[in-house]
């Protein structure tokens, strides 16, 4: 059905876009990649153009491609500054590199959005308590998933992470 619309309308960005979700679903990633790359060319609205390098981003960093991941990431941030999925890949990536800061901030931006009603999850909480175990400072793991479970409370993977945080230091994880 896409390939019929691009027949239609070479110039339809929602097209590219869908085709290139498509191919990326179907493990085809440089397809993907070019009809992400298509239709960021098209793109008109900053809105559309920000889900476009979410994409382009997502897809480079499935490649392995983490600097340009980063980069379409922080695009997709300046268009729209409160895109909750690319601050967190940010974060990822900025921990990933060893930038453990950046990282921490990117996740704390996140955290703002959740509690301003951005998404109705913890998952940005989860990465800020990931990111304390990784240091080894569990106790902060544990408050910021204390945290994330009053903020939701069938948070079943902050549960897991609390449970394994108290068996690591051999407590009773109930």
């Amino acid at each position: 059905e896409y390939k019929m619309a691009l027949l239609a309308d070479s110039g339809n960005e929602m097209a590219w876009n869908s085709m290139g979700v498509c191919m990326a679903a179907l493990g085809r990633k440089e397809e993907a990649r070019h009809h992400f790359l298509e239709a960021l060319k098209r793109s008109q609205e900053a809105e559309q153009c920000a889900q476009i390098l979410y994409n382009l981003g997502t897809i480079s960093q499935s490649l392995g491609e983490d600097d340009k991941a980063t980069s379409y990431f922080e695009q997709c941030v300046e268009k729209q500054p409160r895109h909750l999925y690319a601050i967190i890949r940010l974060g990822e990536l900025y921990e990933h590199a060893g930038r453990r800061q950046e990282a921490k901030e990117r996740y704390k931006q996140a955290a703002a959005l959740e509690d301003a009603g951005q998404a109705g999850s913890s998952l940005a909480l989860r990465h800020l308590a990931g990111l304390a175990s990784r240091e080894d400072r569990g106790d902060k793991a544990r408050s910021i998933l204390q945290e994330a479970l009053q903020h939701n409370p069938g948070d079943a993977a902050a549960m897991l992470m609390l449970a394994r945080i108290y068996l690591d230091c051999g407590e009773d994880p109930a």
